[in-house]
């Protein structure tokens, strides 16, 4: 997670993206079966935001652990997803991320109020 040479600074003087890694970090040393993260890029620039997103993939598939990830960042949840559920008071769509991304249904998500930028890469 590259987060060793933090190992002197307290936690209030570390950037968004930085106590980020460090409490995933945290998280992940009892290696657990199950991470549940309610919106933990939401205060993050694209950049390190991005970066995350590539990094609760890595663990995914690494440590073969689940995630559950609440955000409105539909983009980025879309490439380090292998299924999403989208619910706007009621359930929308659970499934593949495949699925949801060729159903011409889900093509406007503005009235959804979420980010609605989809890239199939």
């Amino acid at each position: 997670m590259s987060i060793y040479y933090l190992k002197h600074n307290k936690i209030g003087d570390l950037s968004g993206g930085q106590q980020q890694r460090v409490l995933l970090a945290r998280a992940m040393v009892s290696n657990p079966k199950l991470l549940i993260l309610d919106e933990p890029t939401s205060a993050l620039d694209p950049k390190v935001r991005s970066e995350f997103f590539a990094l609760i993939k890595s663990i995914n598939e690494k440590n073969n652990t689940s995630i559950i990830l609440v955000s409105h960042d539909l983009g980025s949840i879309m490439k380090c997803s292998k299924k999403i559920m989208l619910l706007d008071r009621e359930l929308i769509y659970y499934g593949s991320t495949e699925e949801f991304s060729i159903d011409e249904s889900f093509e406007d998500f503005d009235h959804f109020g979420i980010n609605s930028e989809v890239h199939n890469d």
